[in-house]
């Protein structure tokens, strides 16, 4: 048969194809395959194909009634073949099937087996058929059941000049060839966006997301970027097809709500084509609402990444974890990643460990990470500081961001930001996002806070831990321990607050302070919402069985800006003001607290905790708050403080002041385990509990029924469970 092929198809794999009558049949879409066609479907392939495929496999289709193929072809005269065949029920009169071409009917209550035989296959021929409406209709039925259609071959009697038309593919968020659904937010907060909502990247070089397009031949294509910039300045971004790249400025819309389109001309390969867009500078992309592409023979690829785990309101995040993030899933069920050197980025980096979701990070080297600009972290991921060796991590420099990093899990890691990093950034910053949980970690040296929790506009924050930590000397002249407002709940347990300006902490929302230490501010220590910035807002707080120590610098009192928008149950409580060198502490009276709304029972829901006496907190916090497992130099520095009462301790502008070598002091580097299959867990824990030393599968499996994975078991083994 002479011919152009327009179109060779499987019937039966996936595809877009809809029946006239509006219902989609999984079973008999068909997807393109090539346009040159070549021998896929000649009789003796096809024959040898189809012997032995049983019901309802790839290459059969059989349903009641009438299913309809529309393709878009340009107009012309086309030869259509249908590849039929019988090799299943061996009887004649089981299949009687109608077909018929731009309304002709080409065969009429055929009996393919009476026809052609079992394990046969029958070509079903219609020639020079004309088309002048830019759509080849392809009609299948009978009225009880009709032979298996497996293939189909269109090709143009035009010759070459016959090209498929081209066609808009739009992909939104869910759509086949929208692939970033755990690494990049959906929003929809900002209204004008098409579907169900729009990406909403990470703010941060290289955040962005991607997209999978299948091309049936080399095409070029016009890609059209729908975006909202509500920001003062253009979000460029980098468009990758291939080895190639495309800028796209996406400049201001003026508002969040208003939607522009960015155009590129790119060329697609055949087959599958990977595109991602990625943000150029630290500010991010702007919202991406779709991707459009014009061109002919594409459809979206499925590339989907399958989600998490969720919390499930059972499984901890570790033995120990305790508060409102006490459920985060860390990188259960991911993958895992390891830190193999120090520095600042590139393979091996925690930069690049930790630049996409759904991982658990492992370190095999101890020591100093000095960082450039800030660390952005991703969803579910389990950054287990407790793994390195020697004395552990210091990340020093611009500060970190964990604004939309769900269901993650911090340990055993300091971070200290510095006049290096950049004025009114902090060490932790979080805008948005819930299920987080940071244990042992060791915060400073914050340019604004240290540790700051604050929702953007219209945004939820909750559920989230801090235990067990310290966060210490924000630099003046805005030295500050955090802004705590987390309207879905926030836990602060068993820390230290030390050496911070104000705002030890500055609480709104929903704050629950339990066992905490707080040891030499200025102006104020607890800062009880602060209301007169948000007049008729009520906040939430207990704070039960802590610890207020004055030290050199204090001038301010321990609770601060306290009113009846303050919905207070506090108990026993200990405050010593004298700075004498000794511990003799009083209980804080109901009056210490200010004008706030009180109650003697708690005013809202929290979660249990293991509450420690108020006797034990202080020699608690001294002996185990921050990256404890081996204190650094800063660390020490900070407890012999505390441990003056009084007597040392300073507010300071640089962290030069503390003298230490590099400003953070010696971190041994140590030697890793041998991990032969690199699955996060040393080849002798493996071998003691069973598992296989050169299978790294074994890490995400569950062996115990427990909720903890392998390697979960591991890295929570390496430390005290609290």
């Amino acid at each position: 048969m002479q011919g152009h092929v327009v179109y060779a198809m499987n019937i039966g794999s996936d595809g877009a194809y809809v029946s006239r009558n509006g219902i989609t049949y999984s079973a008999e879409n068909a997807a393109f395959i090539t346009r040159d066609g070549g021998d896929l479907f000649d009789a003796d392939s096809y024959a040898a194909a189809v012997t032995g495929t049983e019901d309802d496999a790839l290459y059969q289709s059989q349903r009641y009634g009438l299913f309809t193929f529309e393709l878009p072809v340009t107009n012309g005269h086309y030869t259509v073949v249908l590849k039929t065949a019988e090799f299943f029920h061996e009887q004649a009169g089981l299949r009687a099937m109608n077909v018929s071409v731009e309304g002709q009917s080409i065969a009429q209550g055929l009996d393919v087996f009476a026809s052609a035989g079992a394990n046969s296959a029958l070509d079903i021929i219609a020639e020079n058929i004309p088309v002048s409406d830019g759509s080849l209709t392809i009609q299948l039925g009978a009225d009880k059941d009709y032979a298996i259609a497996s293939g189909l071959l269109v090709t143009s009697l035009d010759g070459d000049k016959a090209e498929l038309p081209a066609v808009t593919l739009t992909i939104e968020e869910g759509d086949d060839g929208y692939c970033s659904t755990r690494s990049v937010p959906v929003d929809s907060d900002h209204a004008g966006f098409m579907g169900a909502g729009f990406a909403n990247p990470d703010n941060a070089v290289g955040a962005g997301m991607r997209w999978a397009v299948t091309a049936g031949a080399p095409v070029t294509a016009n890609v059209s970027v729908r975006f909202a910039n509500g920001s003062t300045a253009s979000r460029p971004g980098t468009l990758m097809v291939g080895g190639n790249s495309y800028v796209l400025d996406l400049p201001t819309t003026g508002a969040w709500t208003t939607w522009q389109n960015a155009q590129a001309n790119i060329v697609l390969e055949p087959g599958v084509n990977a595109l991602s867009l990625t943000a150029n500078t630290a500010n991010g992309l702007a919202n991406i609402d779709s991707l459009s592409i014009r061109a002919a023979g594409i459809r979206g690829e499925p590339c989907a990444e399958q989600p998490p785990p969720m919390p499930d309101g059972e499984t901890l995040a570790f033995p120990g974890a305790m508060g409102f993030g006490r459920f985060a899933v860390g990188g259960r069920y991911g993958e895992v990643v390891h830190v193999t050197n120090l520095n600042d980025s590139g393979p091996g980096s925690l930069r690049e460990a930790i630049s996409q979701p759904n991982r658990i990070v492992v370190f095999d080297v101890g020591g100093v990470i000095k960082i450039s600009e800030r660390l952005v972290f991703k969803s579910n991921q389990y950054i287990a500081g407790q793994t390195a060796p020697g004395d552990g991590i210091v990340v020093y420099g611009n500060g970190t961001s964990f604004s939309g990093a769900n269901n993650t899990i911090v340990r055993y890691i300091r971070f200290r930001m510095g006049r290096i990093g950049t004025s009114g950034k902090d060490t932790i910053s979080i805008a948005h996002g819930n299920n987080m949980i940071f244990d042992h970690v060791s915060l400073s040296w914050g340019r604004d806070g240290n540790f700051d929790i604050n929702p953007d506009s219209g945004k939820v924050i909750g559920k989230i831990t801090l235990q067990n930590s310290i966060v210490a000397q924000g630099l003046h002249s805005h030295s500050t321990g955090g802004l705590l407002v987390g309207n879905d709940g926030v836990s602060v347990l068993r820390s230290l607050y030390i050496d911070n300006h104000t705002r030890n902490p500055k609480a709104r929302g929903v704050l629950q302070w339990v066992n905490n230490v707080v040891y030499n501010w200025r102006v104020a220590g607890y800062i009880l919402g602060d209301s007169a910035a948000d007049s008729g807002t009520r906040y939430d707080g207990a704070i039960v069985n802590s610890v207020f120590v004055s030290g050199p610098d204090t001038s301010g009192s321990v609770m601060k800006s306290g009113s009846t928008v303050y919905h207070l149950y506090a108990d026993n409580n200990f405050y010593d003001p004298d700075k004498n060198g000794a511990y003799n502490p009083f209980v804080l009276s109901k009056g210490g607290y200010g004008s706030v709304t009180w109650y003697d029972a708690p005013s809202t829901t929290y979660p249990d905790v293991p509450t420690l006496p108020v006797e034990q907190t202080l020699d608690y916090v001294i002996a185990n708050a921050g990256a404890s497992l081996k204190r650094d130099p800063v660390d020490n520095y900070l407890i012999n403080e505390l441990k003056s009462y009084g007597t040392r301790g300073a507010i300071i502008d640089n962290e030069t002041a503390l003298g230490l070598a590099g400003n953070v002091g010696t971190i041994a580097g140590g030697t890793a385990p041998t991990d032969t299959d690199r699955d996060g867990m040393p080849d002798s824990w493996e071998v003691q509990n069973g598992l296989n030393p050169n299978d790294p599968t074994d890490a995400m499996i569950d062996s115990d029924g427990n909720g903890w994975v392998n390697v979960e078991e591991y890295i929570n083994s390496l430390v005290p469970h609290d």
